[in-house]
This record gives C-alpha cells, structure tokens and sequence, in this order.
C-alpha cells in the first residue's frame, strides 16, 4: 500500500513538472509572439505620426511663404503710395507758392488799377481845361482877323511914336512895317507862341493817349490772371482729393 502510494505520489509529481514545463514555455512563447506583434504595431505607428509631421511641417513652409510674399507686396505696395504721396506734397506746396504768387499780382493790379483811376480823373480834368484852351484860341483868333485894319493904323501910330522920339526912322518903319510877316517882331511872337504851343498839346496828346491805352490793356491782363488763379485753384482741389485718396490707401494697408 506504501509503495502504491508512493507511486502515485511520483506520477502526480512527474505529471505536475511537465505541466509546468510545457505549460509555461507555450505562454513564454505565445508571450513573445504578442510582444511581436505588439512591437510591429508599435512601429508602425511611429511611422504614421513621423509622416503626419512632415505633412504638417510642409504646410507651415507653405503657409511661411505665402505670409512672406503678401507682406512683400504690402511693403512694396506702401513704399509706391509714400512716393505718390510724396510727389503730391511737392505739387501741392508748388501750387500754393504759385497761387500766392497770384495773389500778390491781383492786389498789385488791383493797386495799379486804383492808380490809374485817379490818373484818369486827373486826365479828364486836363482835358477839359485843355478844350478849354482850345475855345478861348479861336475866340481870340477871330477876333484879331476882325480887327486887322486898326492894327495897321495903330503900327502907323507906333512908327511916328518911334520917329519923334529918334527911336524910330526908316529901319524902325520897315522893322514894324515889313512885307514880310515873320520878320516882324509880332510876327515872331506870334511864331514863337503858336510853335510852343503845339509841341505841348502834341505831347500831352500823346500822353493821354499812352495813358489811355494802358487804361484799357488792364482788365485783359486782369481777366489773364483771374483766368491762371481759377485753374490754380482747381489744381489745389485735385491735389487735396489724391492726398486724401492716399492717405485712405495707406490706413488701409496699414489695417491689412
């Protein structure tokens, strides 16, 4: 019975030994097999997310690239609206140095026309007293051709004169009785007189007629420069209307 036990005890034993052996070395092996696969999973994973990097990694250099270029154009863009806005403050400052320049020729014909007012009411004074003149001439003319015989009596009488008191004679008779006119001392009195006064009325005519003639070039130089003043003008509201345009452009670059 011992013995019988004994053996029993000893298969069970063996039995035990080898369900342990073979037992654990099937879940060492189907261990390792998982661990395999588990490994394989595992990489291939790692793969996927290296490649999803370097997809994303693409993108951004993309991305980098396009914000590059569109800050290139902006800068670009920004530089050409200072320029033009540059050149429209030089033409703008040029244009109000000429309408100033304007300005400052309308007030002098605006002074000069003044002056020439006046000239001109001194000119209507000159020639009134001038036609007046003119009208006491011939009123004095007719009346010393009415009067020609009692000349001729009264150089008679002046010649006697002469003679009785030893200033007179035969010269003194042909000085005051000569056939010719001018030779006479009221004959060269008489030329001396009339010459003087026709080379001055000449002149004055002249004079008026300059001053006249200044007169009336006036208002065309005055409607030439009002004319230069409207289109500066305009040229000042058109240079106001681009500044404003390109200040518009550049606050909305500066906001995109």
């Amino acid at each position: 019975m011992c013995s019988s036990f004994f053996l029993f005890f000893c298969l069970f034993l063996l039995n035990f030994v080898i369900a342990q052996w073979f037992g654990g070395g099937g879940m060492g092996g189907g261990a390792n097999i998982d661990m395999g696969g588990g490994g394989g999973g595992g990489g291939g994973g790692g793969g996927g997310a290296m490649g999803g990097q370097m997809e994303g990694g693409a993108e951004e250099l993309t991305a980098l690239e396009m914000l590059k270029n569109v800050m290139e154009r902006r800068a670009e863009s920004n530089r050409q609206l200072r320029e033009q806005l540059d050149r429209t403050n030089r033409d703008l400052r040029g244009a109000t140095d000429e309408l100033k320049t304007t300005r400052d020729r309308i007030y002098e014909l605006g002074t000069r026309c003044e002056q020439f007012g006046r000239i001109k009411d001194v000119l209507r004074e000159k020639i009134t007293e001038i036609e007046q003149i003119f009208a006491n001439s011939e009123q004095r003319g007719g009346r010393g051709t009415g009067g020609g015989g009692g000349g001729g009596g009264g150089r008679g009488g002046a010649v006697q004169f002469m003679s009785a008191y030893g200033g007179g004679g035969a010269g003194g008779q042909e000085f005051w009785n000569s056939g010719d006119e001018s030779l006479t001392i009221p004959g060269r009195a008489k030329r001396q007189i009339g010459g003087n006064r026709s080379d001055q009325t000449q002149n004055e005519k002249s004079k008026m007629a300059a001053d006249f003639a200044l007169c009336k070039s006036e208002p065309n130089i005055q409607h030439k420069l009002k004319q230069a003043l409207d289109k500066t003008q305009q040229r000042i509201t058109q240079l106001k209307g681009m500044e404003r345009k390109i200040s518009v452009s550049l606050f909305m670059a500066r906001l995109f």
